[in-house]
């Protein structure tokens, strides 16, 4: 059996090293795959990391079962116990595993203000680091959720954000949230999402396969896990929540 982070840390000296390690390794594989320049900036970064290189393999085999628990355990622990000197150079580094393919992927914006909201770190603050690195302005992403925002992509489009397309059928499923039903694919505890209604919560079509149902509960799960909105009030978190519970709900339903 591979093992998982906590299995790692506990095996090591260089916490904090090797959880900063696995958070740029997940940011960068955000899109289901490493491109060569990403790997080789990587490298140069955990090289100044001790600890980090000699697991890089282990790390990368532990994101690619789609762990979200350790994800979730490494942000707990830098949130906890990074320095707050560590904290910007930190975001700065993720900025530039982000920007290392040439592209902003709507996945790396997400888990960039993510990490900068677990670190204290203001929106204007990351604004202004981004456009240091890249000399443009980051844009607010997309919200998944979005009825008006699934209707506007083209298939292709919808492949490379999700490597697969929500299709009409489910695109039309998927909007009866909004207009036919607004109630239908809420969360409500103790009732049990069809297969239909799961797939159309993560905006996959009939037949999706077993990497694509992670791909897209990975990504759904990570913008909208209430932590990214606790500082915005305690109405935003309970919307946050509810999406989050959604999310897991769908892909408890298609795991199976």
């Amino acid at each position: 059996m591979e093992p998982k982070l906590a299995d790692l840390l506990g095996q090591s000296e260089h916490k904090i090293e090797l959880c900063a390690a696995f958070a740029w390794l997940w940011l960068a594989a955000a899109d289901g795959s490493l491109d060569l320049r990403t790997h080789a900036f990587l490298e140069r970064e955990l090289e100044c990391l001790p600890g980090t290189l000699k697991n890089r393999d282990a790390l990368l085999s532990i994101i690619a079962s789609d762990d979200l628990p350790s994800f979730l355990l490494a942000c707990r622990i830098l949130q906890r116990d990074l320095s707050v000197e560590s904290r910007a150079p930190f975001l700065s580094t993720a900025i530039g595993v982000a920007l290392a393919s040439g592209e902003l992927s709507v996945a790396a914006n997400h888990i960039l203000r993510l990490f900068a909201d677990m670190l204290d770190l203001t929106p204007e603050a990351l604004a202004d680091m981004y456009r240091h690195s890249s000399g443009d302005l980051l844009e607010d992403p997309p919200d998944l959720s979005s009825v008006a925002w699934w209707q506007s992509q083209t298939p292709d489009d919808r492949s490379e954000h999700f490597q697969s397309h929500c299709g009409r059928d489910n695109a039309k499923a998927y909007g009866e949230e909004e207009t036919e039903d607004h109630t239908r694919y809420r969360y409500v505890p103790g009732r049990r999402f069809s297969r239909t209604e799961a797939l159309a919560v993560l905006g996959l079509q009939r037949g999706a396969a077993r990497s694509e149902i992670k791909r897209a509960y990975r990504r759904l799960a990570q913008s909208y896990h209430p932590d990214r909105q606790r500082s915005l009030g305690s109405e935003a978190q309970h919307r946050a929540e509810e999406k989050f519970l959604r999310v897991q709900q769908a892909y408890e339903v298609l795991k199976q």
